[in-house]
């Protein structure tokens, strides 16, 4: 498939057009799909990648990373589970997390790199607070 074809296909259904480039790893390398998708909304790159490491055959690590920004824009909800299973660089995550305001992944990075404090006290005052004094479920 040519770069554009798969920038129309992702254009006309990113979730099929992303089935279809996952189930041709063999012939469309992540590579390659991810350079093309670079001119398309960027849901349809989340949704790739996200497909692509529900394979669990994502190694790299630069594809981490743009998973937590891709997460952090398009689906904050599915952040936190994701930064629990990824390989990324803590720092870019952590960066991600404060710059879109994400306090409960802000605070789990935080307690992973050993700033124990530092996370207790987002929870303490940001988190519950923001959940009217209760816990959200992780």
């Amino acid at each position: 498939l040519a770069e554009s074809s798969i920038q129309r296909l992702a254009e006309l259904d990113d979730k099929q057009a992303c089935n279809l480039f996952v189930g041709c790893r063999s012939l469309l390398t992540v590579d390659v799909v991810v350079e093309s998708l670079e001119r398309c909304d960027g849901r349809a790159k989340h949704e790739y990648l996200k497909q692509v490491f529900a394979k669990g055959e994502l190694k790299d690590r630069r594809f981490h990373t743009q998973m937590v920004r891709l997460f952090a824009e398009y689906e904050p909800s599915g952040l936190l589970d994701f930064l629990r299973k990824g390989h990324y660089t803590l720092e870019e995550a952590l960066n991600v997390c404060q710059q879109r305001g994400l306090k409960e992944e802000e605070a789990y990075l935080l307690a992973q790199a050993g700033l124990t404090e530092k996370a207790l006290d987002i929870i303490l005052n940001e988190v519950i607070d923001r959940n009217g004094g209760h816990v959200s479920p992780a």
